[in-house]
């Protein structure tokens, strides 16, 4: 660890974590400590590294032996104090330069507000998300405003996966509880509208989050089969000709999406299937305890009834 000190502000930077993120030192109180996680510590070097390693915390303060970490939706007003009361509060803020810049009132220098960016995932049941924050000085305090930027977005989930390449694939699900089912067209004006995707499997960690997504729903249909409409139409061109192999690669369908791996889909026949005329969308059919299959199908609802349908959503961190 290393402390360097600028007039009354000082930055704490802690090796072998975000180098963006810095702990800023200012001479304050906080107007309450109402809910706040505490914790009893030897020295205020271990406060702040305590705050610094939870993602969630934005500000520490040491009183006694006792350390308050302040995550960013409980930090309230925090009141601006002398050198000579002794009482520190240190905010993590975003800093690159690792330095304090010059000018009254840190870390909102200048009249300038400190910002930060939090990025979320400790909790394995709930998707990522970013926290943008800002700190501002008003009138001898100091008050914090922040926005969450969720991954699977602001509205109802139903399932979530992370990739290795930083990638998270988010899953919504619609069901019909009638008899009958939802066409490849309205399936799609309906991703469109709030955004996301037709669902496909781009990665392998997303097959089983799109099939338990979906599976979730049988008992919503009162069935245990269902026809699922996920992401593909084939192309006009392949409509005529599907059994080439380029109609049968992904080149032969088009996607709302991210063109998902034909490598992971587990077909009836294969990707050429198309039993009458108009057989051109693909579907997920699941049966019971039997190996979900994928295969192409009618994009109307007159033949098939698709009474389930997902949209994703593909994020990266």
């Amino acid at each position: 660890m290393k402390l360097a000190h600028f007039l009354c502000c000082s930055i704490m930077l802690i090796e072998s974590v975000n180098a963006a993120l810095i702990m800023a030192e200012v001479y304050g109180k906080p107007t309450t400590t109402k809910e706040v996680y505490s914790s009893k510590v030897k020295s205020w070097n271990e406060c702040i590294a305590e705050c610094y390693h939870v993602q969630s915390c934005v500000a520490a303060w040491k009183n006694g032996s006792t350390c308050y970490t302040f995550d960013y939706w409980l930090m309230e007003t925090i009141t601006q104090t002398k050198q000579i009361n002794g009482s520190i509060v240190a905010f993590k803020i975003e800093n690159k330069s690792k330095e304090c810049p010059s000018g009254s009132n840190p870390p909102t220098f200048g009249n300038k507000n400190a910002t930060g960016s939090l990025y979320i995932d400790y909790d394995s049941k709930i998707p990522p998300m970013w926290v943008h924050f800002n700190i501002y000085y008003t009138e001898g305090t100091w008050k914090l405003n922040y926005e969450e930027d969720r991954f699977c977005g602001e509205y109802q989930y139903d399932g979530f996966v992370s990739h290795a390449d930083s990638t998270v694939s988010c899953s919504f699900v619609w069901y019909n509880e009638y008899t009958t089912g939802y066409t490849y067209d309205e399936v799609k004006e309906t991703c469109d509208k709030y955004a996301y995707d037709m669902a496909g499997f781009k990665y392998k960690e997303d097959v089983a989050m799109f099939v338990e997504s979906a599976k979730k729903y049988l008992g919503k249909i009162k069935d245990t089969k269902a026809y699922v409409r996920v992401d593909g139409i084939r192309t006009a061109a392949c409509q005529k000709t599907p059994k080439t192999a380029y109609c049968m690669s992904e080149k032969g369908f088009t996607f709302t999406g991210p063109t998902p791996d034909f490598s992971l889909y587990k077909w009836v026949t294969n990707s050429s299937a198309q039993h009458v005329k108009g057989e051109d969308c693909i579907v997920m059919i699941i049966d019971g305890n039997a190996a979900v299959k994928m295969d192409v199908r009618a994009c109307t609802d007159t033949v098939m009834h698709a009474r389930i349908f997902i949209c994703s959503l593909l994020r990266k961190k």
